[in-house]
């Protein structure tokens, strides 16, 4: 019997290829329908600690499937502590177990990013507003100007020394906001990676963001922007299914956009995405550190 393959988490970050992972979240994205009916687990421990299970993690063409277990507590300074199992299919083989914190990360801005540059392509060019400086937030910028090298972004965080040193490593056409309003009403889109209960802004301070981006709408209670926002915007969603529930709000899969099945937006449309992030991506992301962590 071979024992599975254990990766801490700074063997995960060097067996990720950071590119060549967007680009496979972005395609499973784009052909995902639901597979394998995916379910996300969510038991309260105590006010600030929760016990989540994120299964099955499927993808067709990946001869495997994942579990992730995890503790997430946002008052802590590291809010997710957990673990991805990935067996092997048909017969359900321990491969590997590996740290999931930071991955998880990844695998969400990266796929956000990529929905976020397919989405905005033809919107009015402009800065990004960027609310939320932590890894999710970090991550999607870099991301994002990876895809687009002269993109700006007006970057806002609690932390304002975490947001200064996001800004210094974005480089030239970023700047700092000293509040959520200020880094909105100069951009002309938006990212939100907060563990937000209440909204950002008021719907005024949003009114310039043609397109926003939403990272927290991973546990009931998390509201990120307000009603009237929500209320006129076309809205997609990762998962339906996972988000719905929820925002309360009907949404259309991400995946009609990205195939082509349905025109983005409209020339004076404001678009939503949602994500909620999905065990497919765990899947995939799983599968690429399995694979080039040997």
């Amino acid at each position: 019997m071979t024992s599975p393959q254990v990766l801490d988490r700074e063997q995960v970050r060097a067996a990720v290829d950071v590119e060549q992972l967007t680009e496979e979240l972005g395609a499973a994205l784009r052909s995902y329908t639901g597979e394998g009916a995916p379910q996300r687990i969510r038991v309260p421990i105590n006010d600030n600690l929760t016990a989540m299970v994120l299964v099955p993690g499927r993808h067709e063409g990946i001869p495997a499937y994942t579990v992730k277990v995890h503790a997430k507590n946002p008052t802590a300074r590291e809010a997710v502590h957990g673990t991805i199992l990935l067996h092997r299919l048909p017969d359900g083989a321990l491969l590997s177990i590996m740290d999931s914190g930071w991955l998880t990360a990844q695998r969400t801005a990266l796929s956000a990013a990529y929905v976020h540059d397919h989405l905005t392509a033809a919107a009015t060019p402009g800065p990004v507003a960027i609310i939320g400086a932590g890894v999710q937030g970090a991550t999607f910028a870099r991301a994002l100007q990876r895809r687009r090298p002269s993109v700006g972004f007006r970057i806002h965080d609690p932390d304002a020394a975490r947001a200064e040193s996001l800004r210094a490593e974005l480089g030239e056409g970023s700047t700092v906001a000293a509040t959520v309003e200020q880094a909105l009403t100069t951009a002309t889109s938006a990212m939100t990676a907060t563990w937000g209960r209440r909204p950002v802004a008021e719907a005024a301070a949003l009114a310039a963001c043609e397109h926003i981006t939403v990272l927290g709408m991973d546990e009931p209670g998390k509201r990120e922007l307000p009603e009237e926002t929500l209320a006129g915007a076309t809205r997609y969603a990762d998962d339906p299914a996972l988000v719905e529930p929820i925002l309360q709000r009907p949404t259309t899969p991400i995946s009609l956009v990205l195939r082509g099945e349905r025109i983005a937006r409209s020339a004076h449309d404001r678009t939503v995405y949602l994500a909620v992030g999905l065990p497919m991506q765990d899947c995939v992301a799983a599968w690429h550190v399995h694979n080039r962590a040997g």
